[in-house]
């Protein structure tokens, strides 16, 4: 956590006045139900204490002012709502400009501008959801500051427009609404088909959620996250010209090799095979969660990763090697996000966390020649007010 002291002097350093707002908007972890957010399936999500702040004063014209303390220069970038046309050469800021867009699209009309400082402890592209968390601030930003009529779901899909259509990421719903609705010490078993949200205490004692960072930065432009978005809606397309109706996440696991002559590639059909038995461990987690069956869920992470590494390959050697590493302690751990790199998380014993992290450092160091980071889980409310 950021103090308030912190983020308002930083503020008046930048822009010579007082504060008028601060917001938080957290980052996520996914529990279970990776990369089947975007065929409409069932996930499980939390927002997490680690996040982004947005400290705000209005302006008298129409410009918008912003500054990042993680990206630091020697004024603030300037934004013009006449000149929206995506630069990339604005950087992080973006993902905030492309919010913006996707509202004067919408018709809005923003009467004045804002002088915004932007502040993190959440770690950038580490499969935190750094890009959402920072849009879902913007959002919040704009719904607060201007009174705007959307409900915390429509601004989650304003977010997502902004991704999608304005920085070009091809990214399900998950992240965005995970940020828009998370509940303090809860889960949010999600159906990304009809956005339905349950929530679910994450009472895992006397164990505990750690996050295990690789510290291998990676960007969802340069992955290849859009190439599995394209592959497994090419094998959708072919699948359903024998199963009209079906989405991936609807067909059935034992029918899997039945898949194989229609969709005529081997690759596709590994794709296919992930959707459909992640689907099922999304749904299985629930039921254990709800049960208390610890070493279930366990195994449900272990057999999630091993289909990301084997079917989905989307994990990569920096997090194949926490997982392995972190399971000599750990009941249970996978890669969480889009993959590439960023992040894991690992359910270890209250008594045997120190353990873990000491044996995952020194194997990780070893390997790569640096360390990773390790966070323990804190569940928190949505995006918010924090002044």
């Amino acid at each position: 956590m950021i103090s308030k002291t912190i983020l308002q002097e930083a503020f008046q350093t930048i822009y010579h006045q007082q504060p008028e707002h601060i917001y938080f908007s957290p980052g996520r972890i996914n529990l279970i139900g990776e990369h089947i957010d975007y065929h409409g399936g069932f996930v499980f999500p939390a927002a997490i204490q680690l996040g982004t702040y947005g400290v705000v004063s209005k302006r008298e014209d129409r410009m918008y002012y912003f500054y990042s303390k993680q990206f630091p220069s020697k004024v603030p970038v300037q934004v013009d709502l006449q000149e929206m046309t995506f630069d990339a050469s604005f950087g992080w800021v973006n993902y905030m400009k492309g919010v913006l867009d996707v509202c004067l699209k919408k018709g809005i009309y923003f009467p004045f501008g804002l002088n915004i400082y932007v502040d993190s402890d959440l770690p950038e592209a580490s499969g935190l959801s750094s890009s959402a968390s920072i849009e879902m601030l913007m959002a919040w930003i704009l719904k607060q500051i201007y009174q705007l009529p959307y409900t915390r779901t429509e601004l989650a899909l304003i977010a997502q427009e902004a991704e999608r259509n304005y920085l070009g990421v091809q990214s399900g719903i998950m992240d965005q609404l995970s940020i828009a609705l998370g509940k303090k010490d809860h889960a949010l078993f999600m159906n990304t088909s009809t956005l339905e949200v349950t929530y679910h205490p994450l009472d895992i004692k006397p164990y505990r959620c750690v996050i295990m960072n690789t510290n291998y930065q990676r960007t969802l432009h340069d992955s290849k996250y859009n190439e599995r978005v394209k592959e497994t809606f090419e094998a959708s397309k072919r699948l359903q010209e024998q199963h009209p109706h079906a989405r991936l996440v609807h067909l059935n696991s034992e029918d899997i090799n039945a898949y194989e002559p229609i969709l005529k590639d081997d690759v596709l059909l590994k794709r296919v095979r992930h959707i459909i038995t992640e689907q099922n461990r999304a749904l299985l987690f629930k039921k254990a969660l709800d049960q208390h069956d610890l070493f279930k869920l366990a195994s449900f992470l272990n057999d999630s990763h091993a289909s990301l590494k084997h079917d989905y390959e989307v994990t990569g050697k920096q997090l194949d090697v926490l997982v392995e590493a972190s399971r000599k302690y750990a009941i249970g751990a996978r890669m969480t996000g889009a993959g590439f790199g960023g992040c894991a998380i690992a359910f270890v014993e209250d008594k045997r966390e120190h353990q873990m992290i000491e044996h995952v450092s020194n194997v990780y160091q070893q390997t790569f020649g640096f360390l990773p980071s390790f966070y323990t889980v804190e569940l928190s409310d949505g995006v918010h007010d924090v002044l």
